[in-house]
C-alpha cells in the first residue's frame, strides 16, 4: 500500500526531453499539490517511448498514492499515454461513443480525421476527464492502489482538466476540500522570493501555501487551519507588503483595471512605445471589452511618435523618448483623440540594446491621466530580460491606473521591480 498523500508526476513528450519546449507541468502542478497535502517525491520528463514510459508509470504504481501522467493523448502514432496506462491497468482500451460525439462536436464542421477515434478510447475502469479546452480528454482511475491522473500535454487545456474535472474526483478520495479549506490569493510587482519571506514572516498555525507564477502576478493558495486564521494572515501579508501588491482572488492585472472601469461606467485609451501593444492585448483578451476600450496607439518610433499623436520634435530631440515629458505627452494626446474617460501611457528601454548610463535598460516612464485634469507620472527601473520589462511595465501601468479609479495607495518602493 503506498504512503498516504505522495504524488509522482510523470510528463510524456519527445518535444519536452529534447528542449523544443519547455516543461511547465511542474511548476503548476507541484504549488496546487502542495496545498492538497501532497509530497511531490518526483517529477520525470520522459519521450514518446513505450518502454520508458511503462518503465516510469511501473515505479510509481503501488509506490506513491497519486500518479498523474501528462501529455501523449493526441491522435497520431507517437501518442501513447493512453496505451501504456491501459497496460499498466492490464485492461484493454474501449471505445466510448458518448465521449466520440464530444469531441466531434468541438470541431464545429471542421472536418474530422477518423484517426480522432484514438482520442475516445479509454481503459476499463477509467473515468473520463472533460476537456473544455481542447480535444484531448483525461482520464482518471486507480492501479493497484494507486490513483492515476492523466492530463493532456497542453498547459492551457492541463489546467482546465486539473481544475474543472481532476479536482473532484480527487477530492472523493482524498482528505481535503480544496474549494473550502484554502483562500485563493493574488501578488504583483512582487518578486517569488519576497512573498515567500512574507508569508513565512506572518504564517499562523499550520497554514501552508503554494505559489505559481502566472502571466505578470503570483497565483497563492493558503491553506489550512480556520477561514478566520487565513483571512489573518492574509491581512498581515498586505500590511507587509502593500494592499496595492496583494489582493483576494486570482485576477490578472488587467482584469483589476478593466473591473475598476467597468464599475465606474467608463472607457479607457493607450499610447504605446516599449510595450509594442502588450497593454492592449492583454485589455483585448479579456471578453467584451469593447465595453470599456476605446482603442490604442502603438507609437514605437519617434517618427510615430511625431505623426500620430503630436510629440514636438523639438521636445524627443531635448528630452528623450524615455521621458516624462514625452509620455505624459502621448497620454494628453491619446485622451484628447479619443474622447475617453483615462489614458495610458508607457514609453521605455525594454533592451537588451539601447541602454545608457543616465537612462540603463529596464527604464520605463509610464503616465496615467484622466478626463478630470488627475494625472500619475512615475519612472520604473525594472530588471529582466525584454519579455520581462515589457510584462512589468504593462502590469505596473494596470495598476497605477487602476489606483487612479479606486484611490489605493502607492508607494515609491513599488518603482524598483
Amino acid at each position: 500500500m503506498p504512503d498516504l498523500k505522495t504524488a509522482v508526476i510523470v510528463s510524456v513528450g519527445t518535444e519536452l526531453t529534447e528542449g523544443i519546449i519547455q516543461e511547465k507541468h511542474l511548476k503548476y502542478l507541484a504549488p496546487q499539490l502542495r496545498i492538497m497535502g501532497f509530497d511531490v517525491l518526483k517529477s520525470v520528463m520522459v519521450p514518446d517511448n513505450f518502454t520508458l514510459v511503462q518503465e516510469e508509470i511501473s515505479n510509481a504504481v503501488g509506490r506513491c498514492s497519486l500518479l498523474i501522467v501528462t501529455g501523449g493523448l493526441g491522435p497520431t502514432s507517437d501518442d501513447i499515454t493512453r496505451e501504456v496506462v491501459s497496460k499498466a491497468a492490464g485492461t484493454g482500451l474501449y471505445f466510448r461513443e458518448e465521449i466520440w460525439e464530444i469531441i466531434k462536436n468541438r470541431y464545429k464542421g471542421r472536418t474530422i480525421s477518423p484517426v480522432n477515434k484514438k482520442q475516445a478510447m479509454f481503459p476499463e475502469g477509467f473515468s473520463v476527464l472533460d476537456n473544455k479546452a481542447g480535444t484531448a480528454p483525461g482520464m482518471a482511475g486507480w492501479i493497484h492502489g494507486t490513483c492515476i491522473i492523466v492530463l493532456p500535454g497542453p498547459p492551457r487545456e492541463l489546467k482546465v482538466v486539473f481544475e474543472n474535472s481532476a479536482l473532484p474526483f480527487l477530492e472523493k478520495y482524498f482528505n481535503f476540500s480544496y474549494s473550502e479549506n484554502s483562500l485563493t490569493c493574488s501578488s504583483y510587482m512582487t518578486p517569488e522570493s519576497e512573498l515567500e519571506e512574507s508569508l513565512k514572516r506572518n504564517r499562523i498555525g499550520n497554514i501552508i501555501w503554494g505559489t505559481r507564477v502566472s502571466g505578470g502576478y503570483i497565483e497563492f493558495h493558503l491553506k489550512g487551519g480556520t477561514g478566520v486564521e487565513r483571512r489573518k494572515m492574509l491581512k498581515l501579508v498586505r500590511k507587509d507588503l502593500g494592499e496595492l501588491k496583494i489582493r483576494t482572488g486570482n485576477y490578472t492585472p488587467a482584469e483589476l483595471f478593466t473591473a475598476a472601469l467597468k464599475g465606474s461606467g467608463l472607457k479607457t485609451v493607450t499610447a504605446e512605445s516599449c510595450t509594442g501593444g502588450l497593454i492592449s492585448k492583454l485589455i483585448t483578451d479579456i471578453p467584451g471589452s469593447s465595453e470599456f476600450y476605446w482603442g490604442g496607439y502603438v507609437t514605437y518610433s519617434n517618427q510615430a511618435k511625431q505623426r500620430i499623436l503630436n510629440i514636438p520634435h523639438p521636445i524627443i530631440e531635448e528630452k528623450g523618448a524615455v521621458s516624462r515629458e514625452v509620455c505624459r505627452g502621448m497620454a494628453e494626446e491619446a485622451l484628447e483623440i479619443s474622447g475617453a474617460d483615462i489614458s495610458i501611457a508607457v514609453s521605455g528601454i525594454a533592451g537588451p540594446g539601447g541602454g545608457t548610463a543616465e537612462k540603463p535598460v529596464g527604464t520605463v516612464w509610464i503616465s496615467v491621466l484622466n478626463g478630470n485634469g488627475d494625472s500619475e507620472d512615475k519612472l520604473f527601473q525594472f530588471f529582466g530580460n525584454r519579455v520581462s520589462v515589457r510584462m512589468k511595465t504593462a502590469v505596473s501601468a494596470f495598476l497605477l491606473a487602476e489606483k487612479m479609479l479606486i484611490g489605493l495607495e502607492w508607494l515609491d518602493r513599488y518603482q524598483r521591480w
